[in-house]
């Protein structure tokens, strides 16, 4: 793995300019399924001092009193972008956010992830969290429900304190300083149900012939492992999704 500053754990990625996105970050080989593929670094500063409109949607949490603000002049894991489809998620290690494959990402694929941001607030008129995936499930905007967002958060908790001080940055961290990676990364995030599993839309379902629905679980290893689409052919449907515990197929 590539560790530093370029905050990508993984060598396997491409950086490609897109239509209303910019910038965004391509699969360049096949990526499995729990795979680590960076971890989100950047300049520490008071949450006071974040200012959305001047820096961009670059700010992300450390805890309830300090951002960490990535450099958009650096190649990082902040040129990934949002999407309700999402092939990535965010995971704490320690008090670092790590993102990680929740399915396996297919080579040519953007790497996306859900940024998780909360109901607009009165900053946020206009809003500028305009969401451009395009994708089935896509929601028009980058903001969540409060149930997403504090799920999570109680999800990230819960995981802090089985870690145990497991994951620890390399020296002190500071203001105005730029954060420090972690000694050492989890080798592979395993799967969580409260990460939605959504099938890659640019790739063909895999068929399968069971005559009768798979369980929840199955389908989600099936959808993890492969990142296709499951068509069951003498069942007349596809499974696209799993979110929330609900099985998504069409006819």
């Amino acid at each position: 793995m590539v560790l530093g500053f370029l905050m990508f754990l993984i060598d396997s990625y491409q950086i490609k300019k897109i239509a209303k996105k910019n910038r965004g970050a391509f699969a360049s080989v096949d990526i499995p399924a729990g795979t680590v593929i960076g971890d989100y670094l950047g300049k520490l500063i008071p949450d006071a001092e974040e200012d959305e409109e001047k820096q961009g949607l670059y700010g992300m949490p450390l805890n309830g009193e300090v951002m960490i603000l990535a450099n958009p002049k650096v190649v990082g894991i902040h040129f990934i972008n949002h999407s309700c489809t999402p092939n990535t998620a965010m995971y704490p290690a320690g008090d670092h956010t790590i993102y990680f494959a929740t399915r396996k990402i297919l080579r040519g694929e953007e790497i996306t992830v859900n940024y998780l941001l909360g109901q607009p607030d009165k900053t946020c008129s206009p809003c500028r969290h305009a969401c451009y995936c395009g994708e089935e499930f896509c929601q028009g905007t980058m903001h969540c429900a409060e149930k997403d967002i504090n799920n999570y958060l109680a999800f990230e908790s819960k995981i802090q304190k089985k870690q145990k001080g497991k994951y620890k940055a390399i020296g002190r961290q500071k203001i105005n300083e730029i954060l420090k990676p972690l000694t050492k990364y989890p080798e592979i995030v395993s799967d969580y149900p409260i990460y939605p599993l959504f099938a890659s839309s640019k790739k063909s379902a895999l068929s399968y012939q069971d005559t009768h629905m798979p369980s929840r679980d199955h389908l989600r290893s099936l959808i993890r492992t492969t990142g296709r689409a499951c068509h069951f052919p003498r069942l007349g449907i596809t499974v696209t999704a799993i979110k929330n515990n609900t099985i998504h197929a069409r006819v």
